[in-house]
């Protein structure tokens, strides 16, 4: 009798084993889709491949042996006998406040002082204006033939005797360009959120900053403004050129959403006279930078922007905690690293600890581990791809493990059998009594 009711038992068991393996749901919808080794070129995610930090130096400008006058620049001009006035033998000194600020580029610029003479300004046309020689053009020209210059138009002008000319020029105060960065970056390093937490933490940094002449570059703005971007920040730089006559053609750019990580229009990297301009901070071993030294120069109005890596995320679900996790920034990862990534377990217990698995009056019924997961992917036409990856492959055969993109979304599964057979490792009961030490 006893028998026969031990043979009714395991015969109802079988049965509602059966029954379970052929149930819809998450089982029968992963048993659809794609085979991981199987993936079209055109479906598969793309590869960052081995990339290199770049050569931080390409992105500053070499500066000049002679320093160049331009429009902007202050002088401390000093003439015997003319600037000052009544200075015939003396040497005056304009006196100024030293500098105690730790700021290394100051709004305006920052004076040298003291310097010798009156300070005077190059104008916009790149001329210095004096009351009895004139007008003299010193653009683009170094500090020292400025001041040949200006001792032969004094000669010339019958001002100062040939030979007792004395001219000294120094910098007081060299030209600044105005420029803004833009930072779209996180206090701190993203990490795994769950579905329910919310994503109102984040918040940006921007800064206006007046660069001097011959630092008016990307590397410099990066510098004063926080450093190479973060890790919440893709590894590159935008910069946007402003220009009155493009500013409605990038009103009607912006407008545009962001496509396949690329600012959208005319917006590109490398294009010629774009309006931005694409700088990767991280390039491929085989390739040669595609920006110029034009184009890491700033100029007036320019911006500098740091993207932030919004929609650089993957999801989980099925079997896996449900949620949202960061994507490496600088690497690709795969199926089974994705898993890892969301606190997941290749070959483990589904769904619970080791711990839990065998307690106390309860069954070993999730020991044998899930082995089939899913990647829902979303196509730029707006439809879906389910991709079916078999993790007992993925760890011997590399083809059965497919790069993860941007916004896919990855679910764990057991497979019929393994449901049939913790189901039937369910119905044992593990009664154990620790003794104590009394």
């Amino acid at each position: 009798m006893r028998i026969k009711n031990l043979g009714k038992r395991w015969g109802k068991l079988v049965c509602c084993g059966l029954m379970m393996s052929f149930l819809p749901g998450c089982i029968t919808f992963s048993n659809y889709g794609i085979p991981a080794d199987r993936i079209p070129e055109g479906l598969k995610a793309a590869e960052k491949g081995k990339r290199l930090p770049l050569n931080f130096a390409l992105l500053g400008q070499p500066a000049p042996r002679d320093y160049t006058l331009a429009p902007g620049d202050v002088l401390g001009v000093y003439v015997k006998g003319l600037i000052p006035v009544g200075t015939d033998e003396a040497t005056p000194l304009l006196q100024g406040q030293a500098n105690f600020t730790n700021v290394y580029y100051p709004p305006t610029g920052q004076s040298a002082t003291p310097a010798v003479g009156l300070p005077m300004e190059i104008n916009t046309a790149g001329v210095l204006q004096f009351p009895q020689i004139g007008e003299i053009d010193v653009n683009g020209l170094t500090i020292d033939q400025a001041a040949k210059k200006i001792a032969t138009a004094c000669v010339k002008k019958e001002i100062i005797k040939e030979g007792k000319e004395y001219v000294y020029l120094t910098l007081v105060r060299s030209r600044v360009v105005r420029v803004m960065v833009v930072r779209d970056e996180a206090p701190e390093n993203p990490t795994f959120l769950a579905k329910q937490a919310p994503l109102l933490s984040k918040r940006g940094h921007a800064q206006v900053v007046d660069l001097p002449a011959f630092e008016n570059d990307v590397l410099h703005a990066l510098t004063i403004s926080g450093g190479l971007p973060g890790y919440d920040a893709f590894n590159e730089v935008w910069v946007l050129r402003r220009s009155n006559s493009q500013m409605d053609l990038n009103q009607q750019v912006w407008s545009s959403p962001i496509v396949d990580g690329q600012l959208p229009g005319p917006l590109h990297a490398c294009e010629e006279n774009a309006t931005a301009t694409k700088i990767p901070l991280w390039v491929n071993a085989c390739d040669a930078p595609c920006f110029t030294q034009e184009d890491v120069t700033l100029h007036e109005g320019d911006i500098v922007y740091v993207r932030s890596r919004s929609e650089d995320f993957f999801y989980t679900g099925g079997l896996l905690p449900g949620g949202i996790v960061p994507m490496p920034r600088d690497h690709d990862i795969d199926i089974v690293e994705a898993i890892s990534l969301a606190n997941g377990s290749v070959g483990g217990a589904g769904g619970a600890s080791g711990i839990q698995v065998i307690r106390t009056g309860s069954g070993p019924g999730n020991i044998i581990p899930p082995t089939r997961a899913t990647i829902v992917r979303k196509l730029p036409n707006k439809q879906q791809i389910a991709i079916r990856v078999d993790l007992n492959k993925s760890l011997r055969d590399p083809k059965h493990r497919p790069i993860v993109q941007p916004g896919d979304l990855i679910s764990l599964h057991y497979k019929p059998g393994e449901v049939f057979s913790n189901s039937a490792l369910n119905m044992i009961n593990l009664n154990y009594v620790i003794p104590g030490g009394d």
